[in-house]
């Protein structure tokens, strides 16, 4: 195990394609509630049956709404593989969950089940969901990052340190200072962050409730679908095709993207810092710093962090790009790079929580830094000039 990267090994995922679902599982297990399949499987039921409910009330058909929640409420992983024998057969995952539903609700609303909906209504609902509540996860991490940062900013405030502009020596500031800076433009994007919207939509097949509104024209499907969707916690966009435009989706991934870019330049500056010999790292007796070199104490955690932010930097900026397209009213391409967006979500939270892991466990070398101030004078010429120009 590399040094200090204090990592509880899933024993039960050796054989996983990807680290996130094995050696860093325990550490983006609360995203797997949230991305995974279950989890979405079961977000395409509750939508599924809140429309369903919406629906015959918007018709004035009789039900028991507590019949049709007890669905939702009670899906359990042996009703998921139920699920996942109808896909099997149609070789279709919604509308297997379709089938599911048909055969549980009461025999006089099957026929209304999933009625006038497109797979992209459902869909474009439970992932506006799913980034919501990743979302979530992330700002609580990041605000644990933020809150440590201002720490070490007022712990360090009047620390003098020595500056370097092109990698050489420059006018003081003070190691507080740093720690603030960062904590500043983070702050930032992590209310860009919270404060954005995530839109979605129900349009039927193309956007234009035309198969809805031929059969209920009596209906203001415009208005039903507007306070369907906000009753649900996104923005109603009706502006859409057969699929939502993905231009809040683009706006969020932008902003984790900007979050991860800011983590790999603390993550280097960090590394630099231990490089000149400002910083060290804590460890304990039982840690291995190199196979080889038995007197090393490394930064992993902040290495670690910043390989872990490189790659969600990546993949956000792909996701982003990529769901601002698509050919004519759909095509099938987004459709399995949605299954992937809980992948970056959780290449963040590992550099978060790596970041957040490693930076109480800096010891600032003091002695080291006043000595490289002392060996320096030549920093006081931009003082001594502006008073010569006086």
């Amino acid at each position: 195990m590399d040094q200090k990267e204090v990592i509880q090994l899933n024993t039960d995922n050796f054989f996983e394609i990807s680290p996130v679902d094995g050696r860093y599982y325990n550490l983006v297990s609360e995203l797997s509630e949230v991305f995974c399949e279950f989890a979405l499987t079961k977000k395409r039921i509750s939508i599924e049956i809140e429309y369903l409910k919406a629906f015959l009330r918007e018709l004035q058909i009789d039900f028991d709404p507590e019949q049709l929640d007890r669905i939702k409420e009670k899906f359990s992983i042996e009703e998921m593989k139920k699920i996942k024998e109808f896909e099997a057969k149609t070789e279709h995952d919604v509308y297997a969950v379709v089938e599911f539903l048909k055969e549980n609700v009461p025999a006089n609303l099957k026929t209304f089940v999933h009625f006038g909906l497109t797979s992209e209504d459902v869909n474009n609902l439970c992932y506006g969901l799913m980034l919501k509540e990743g979302r979530t996860v992330i700002l609580k991490n990041l605000k644990d990052v933020i809150e440590t940062l201002l720490s070490k900013s007022e712990e360090f405030a009047s620390l003098p340190m020595l500056s370097f502009t092109h990698g050489e020596p420059a006018t003081p500031t003070t190691l507080g200072k740093q720690f603030i800076n960062y904590a500043v433009r983070l702050s930032t994007l992590y209310k860009d962050l919270k404060d954005g919207e995530i839109e979605g939509k129900i349009g039927g097949a193309t956007g234009g409730y035309n198969a809805l509104s031929a059969i209920y024209p009596q209906v203001d499907w415009v208005s039903f679908s507007l306070n369907f969707v906000r009753a649900l916690g996104l923005k109603p966009n009706i502006f859409v095709t057969q699929i939502l435009p993905s231009d809040s989706y683009a706006k969020l991934f932008d902003t984790l993207k900007r979050i991860s870019s800011v983590i790999i330049d603390l993550d280097r500056n960090i590394w630099n810092y231990f490089l000149i010999g400002y910083m060290a790292f804590t460890s304990s007796k039982e840690s291995v710093g190199s196979s080889t070199m038995p007197h090393k104490i490394n930064p992993v955690k902040f290495e670690n962090s910043e390989g872990n932010a490189e790659l969600a930097e990546t993949m956000f900026g792909f996701l982003s790009s990529k769901f601002l397209k698509s050919r004519l009213q759909r095509d099938l391409t987004d459709s399995t790079v949605k299954r992937n967006i809980g992948l970056p979500f959780a290449y963040l939270l590992i550099s978060l929580k790596m970041l957040k892991s490693g930076l109480p466990k800096i010891k600032i070398q003091e002695e080291r830094i006043k000595e490289d101030l002392a060996n320096h004078p030549e920093i006081f010429s931009e003082l001594l000039h502006l008073i010569l120009r006086k």
